[in-house]
């Protein structure tokens, strides 16, 4: 398509030496032109019409293109106006000014849901709309509109939608302490205390009662690192053009809700469970975990009253006002099941959730007890704990991102969507305590049943 313009100034098109002077009627390539338009280098140029014409009458057909030409000059004076109206930014040395559309400034660059959005991708892969790709935010190496592998970058608003999903739908990675990072590492500093007894405590800091005029004996603590590197978690998701075509709003549905969820379903597992290495350091697996033993004589894959009595006894004091009882659902029916008898009566170890104005979860000892699928099968280590996550450090940066190609399955009419989230876990606590007194033998903010065989 090609735009007659008419030039409001002198011009030389780039790579040529050719110039125009002001005034020259120029008929150009369409985003050539409207880049002129743009620029208020030229206005889009109109051919006279004679008065006779203008009337009808030698053309009756004159008035549709009258009018055709006044719809168009009102569109591009709204253009122009909308073009002006840019927000305007400052630049560094005082005298030049950056501009840029005010859609930029919108973290979802204009469109309604995420639906919408994804349609604009189809929309530029299969029917080769590319008047649609200044829109879209491309990843780097774009060329024409469209670099080789047809990448674009999510709106920051959709990517937040997604990062929220997985945050509503985890059970574990919310409760922890959440640390954002600037860098792919970090080490956080901990006194290194494994023993409360006497030149241990503070990670051995002494003080001692002194006469007058006597000596100080020098004291030191001894320090640990947690040390976290980030790890990349990623997922694709292959959206067909029929069900984008459709329905444009269940793309945006689907994405939020399976790549959201399984994100939250592995990170609280790696929390849970994680080997290291390539996987974040999973609480059952630290060293500061402690696993109660069995009652002697205790059947395989039974709960007993004494399994949940001992397993707050090792939790650590300070930990009881934010713990949390985590099971298996197959869990269930014997902790609904357990008593503790006094005399003549007994009372229920487990105490189910109230109506709609209480607690929203059965609890014991007055904590929580949430049904988590990542837990073990009833019986196996694992299967209950009783954790206090905000001595486990959940650390991220910048957030999930997200883009997408739509030449990577282009033959199978599919556009491929890649989420990309760095994160790294592990608690804090370099191995559990041993009380300064008493027969519990270890004290940690996490406690596992052991294994009952």
């Amino acid at each position: 398509m090609r735009i007659k313009v008419q030039l409001r100034e002198d011009w030389t098109p780039e790579d040529s030496k050719e110039s125009f002077a002001k005034g020259a009627i120029l008929d150009l390539e369409k985003n050539e032109a409207l880049t002129l338009i743009g620029d208020d280098k030229a206005d889009r140029y109109r051919e006279p019409v004679e008065p006779d014409k203008a009337k009808g009458a030698d053309d009756p057909d004159a008035w549709k293109k009258t009018v055709k030409e006044t719809v168009q000059a009102a569109f591009d004076d709204a253009a122009k106006e909308a073009r002006q109206s840019a927000k305007v930014i400052p630049a560094g040395d005082g005298h030049t000014v950056k501009v840029h559309e005010r859609v930029e400034d919108d973290p979802k660059l204009g469109y309604k849901h995420a639906g919408e959005f994804y349609k604009d991708i189809f929309k530029v892969g299969r029917d080769r709309d590319y008047d649609r790709a200044p829109k879209l935010k491309s990843v780097s190496g774009m060329s024409e509109g469209l670099d080789s592998e047809g990448g674009f970058l999510v709106p920051v608003e959709f990517r937040n939608q997604l990062l929220e999903k997985m945050h509503a739908a985890s059970q574990i990675a919310s409760r922890c302490w959440n640390l954002p990072m600037q860098g792919n590492t970090i080490e956080i500093p901990y006194i290194n205390e494994s023993n409360r007894g006497a030149t241990y405590r503070g990670g051995g800091v002494r003080v001692y009662r002194l006469a007058e005029g006597a000596h100080y004996t020098t004291t030191k603590t001894s320090f640990g690192k947690l040390a976290l590197r980030l790890k990349k978690l990623g997922g694709l998701a292959h959206v067909t053009d029929e069900l984008n075509d459709d329905n444009s709003i269940s793309v945006a549905a689907i994405l939020e809700r399976l790549i959201g969820t399984e994100m939250a379903w592995v990170t609280d597992n790696e929390i849970l469970f994680g080997a290291g290495g390539s996987e974040m350091v999973g609480v059952h697996t630290a060293p500061c975990q402690v696993a109660v033993a069995k009652q002697t004589g205790q059947a395989a894959d039974t709960i007993v009253t004494e399994n949940i009595d001992n397993m707050w006894a090792q939790l650590w004091a300070p930990s009881r006002g934010n713990a949390v009882w985590l099971i298996n659902q197959e869990c269930l029916p014997q902790l609904v099941a357990l008593k503790r008898s006094s005399g003549i009566s007994s009372t229920l170890v487990y105490s189910p959730p109230g109506g709609v104005s209480q607690a929203p979860y059965g609890t014991m000892y007055g904590r929580p007890v949430l049904e988590v699928e990542q837990m073990k099968t009833l019986g196996d280590a694992g299967d209950i704990m009783l954790c206090d996550f905000s001595h486990y450090v959940y650390a991220t940066k910048g957030g999930l991102k997200a883009s997408q190609s739509i030449h990577l399955r282009f033959d199978y009419d599919e556009t491929v969507l890649k989420f990309v989230l760095r994160n790294d876990g592990a608690p804090w606590w370099s191995a559990y305590i041993t009380p300064a007194s008493g027969s519990t033998k270890y004290l940690s903010p996490f406690i596992s049943l052991a294994e009952r065989a």
